[in-house]
């Protein structure tokens, strides 16, 4: 899709989660959300879901996912150590809290800082959690990620629990042929369990999966569904990055605790580096899977000369029904305002005629799904009508995942970053090729 870079292609970034659907009643929070008596309760590390609710819930938290893997808290009021926060998340593995991440800083909710308010707010962070843990802080090795991003972090061990300070931003340098200026990206604070090696909770190595591992993953239920099991639900926070939350769930996936803010910061780097979005995240894509040991396999990508042919295809198809043509010019442009214009009947039949192309589209879903790999998948979001969703005027560029299917009803399973009642959801295939645009796989090198 990278010779599309000429027209206007609308990345779902900014408040999609909140513009698509709604979330879980929760009480109305307090002006001011002190996150502190969380991480001092009894036997923080033994608390169950249900445990952790009961005291998270009155601070904001709803869970992302039905199985209660996660929770999270947002918006205005957020503090932890005195400091301002722009959201937190926990995570449990085995029934057990494995981790609270509290964000004091995120480009993409608080806007783009200098150097200097970057370095006054990690000093002002460092200050508040010594005074809370009453010692001063143990410096920790940089940390190196893909596309030369790095993270700094110290430590502090309060009784059972391990805090860990962690900042990042893109100093200037050049990348990828172009000079890129001073980028803050986000300060975060950690909690876990003091057990937990140092910069354990921030990276871990790609552990390995076999083929057999993968396909034991899968589910083949009565009704036909063949569903992968265990794809972490990441729920999109109000300004959250889609394609970064996509990443984070795949990756997770593969054992890899690589987080969507991570992941937002190899995204524009690349994005910044080549002037194109798109293909800047593809390329992300690539680099953080290489650092881990998996790789990314292209399966679909749309070029320019593919989207030249659906134009014609579709007003082929518009005056033999004598309905109205589209063209890019009257959408301004923008080629989601073009899908929008377009007869969704239309464009399905347009899109099916080129049967060997929508052939190879199901069998190279099924094949990936039967080896137990997720599928990253690029839709214009908005065209086929789905509950919950609330989108006008135009359609949407969203990456969704594809973690299923069945055969005899004809279907996609996907699961959406938006939290409870999104973990698998159904559209025909015929619906899905209609809309979709391009196909990714992460996955290890081993397998085919």
């Amino acid at each position: 899709m990278n010779s599309l870079k000429r027209y206007s292609v609308r990345l779902a970034l900014a408040g999609l989660a909140a513009a698509l659907l709604s979330a879980e009643a929760a009480p109305k929070p307090p002006a001011v959300r002190k996150l502190d008596p969380l991480g001092t309760q009894p036997n923080l590390w033994a608390l169950g879901p249900n445990d952790f609710m009961a005291v998270a819930h009155k601070l904001g938290f709803g869970w992302t996912d039905a199985q209660q893997g996660g929770a999270l808290a947002g918006g205005a009021g957020l503090e932890f150590a005195g400091c301002k926060a722009t959201e937190a998340r926990a995570s449990f593995e085995g029934g057990k809290l494995a981790s609270l991440q509290i964000m004091l800083y995120a480009r993409a909710e608080s806007g783009a800082i200098n150097t200097f308010q970057f370095d006054e707010q990690v000093e002002q962070a460092r200050r508040a959690l010594s005074a809370a843990a009453g010692s001063a802080p143990l410096p920790l090795p940089e940390i190196s990620g893909p596309a030369r991003t790095k993270i700094q972090h110290v430590a502090w061990t309060n009784g059972p629990t391990r805090i860990e300070l962690e900042w990042s931003a893109l100093k200037p340098q050049v990348f990828e042929g172009r000079k890129l200026e001073f980028r803050a990206d986000f300060i975060r604070v950690r909690l876990l369990p003091a057990a937990t090696p140092a910069g354990g909770g921030t990276i871990a190595a790609a552990r390995p999966r076999t083929a057999a591992e993968l396909k034991a993953r899968l589910k083949r239920e009565g009704n036909g569904d063949v569903l992968l099991g265990e794809v972490p639900m990441v729920q999109l926070g109000p300004k959250s990055n889609p394609l970064s939350v996509i990443t984070e769930r795949t990756l997770r996936y593969f054992g890899v605790n690589f987080d969507q803010y991570q992941a937002g910061q190899v995204g524009d780097s690349f994005a910044a580096a080549t002037g194109n979005n798109v293909t800047g995240l593809r390329d992300s894509l690539k680099k953080i899977a290489q650092k881990f040991g998996l790789r990314l396999v292209v399966l679909q990508d749309l070029e320019f000369r593919d989207f030249q042919r659906l134009v014609q295809d579709y007003n082929h198809t518009a005056v033999a029904a004598h309905e109205s043509k589209v063209t890019l010019e009257a959408a301004g442009n923008d080629v989601c305002r073009l899908y929008w214009n377009m007869n969704l009947d239309l464009l399905r039949t347009a899109k099916i005629k080129h049967t060997a192309d929508f052939t190879r589209f199901k069998a190279e879903v099924t094949k990936q799904i039967e080896l137990g790999v997720p599928l990253i998948w690029h839709v214009m979001m908005g065209k086929i009508p789905e509950p919950g969703l609330n989108v006008t005027g135009s359609c949407v560029f969203l990456p969704r995942l594809i973690v299923g299917y069945n055969a005899k009803t004809g279907e996609l399973l996907l699961s959406d970053g938006f939290g409870v009642g999104n973990e698998c959801k159904r559209i025909k295939w015929e619906d899905a090729w209609a809309i979709g645009l391009s196909l990714y796989v992460i996955k290890p090198a081993s397998l085919p």
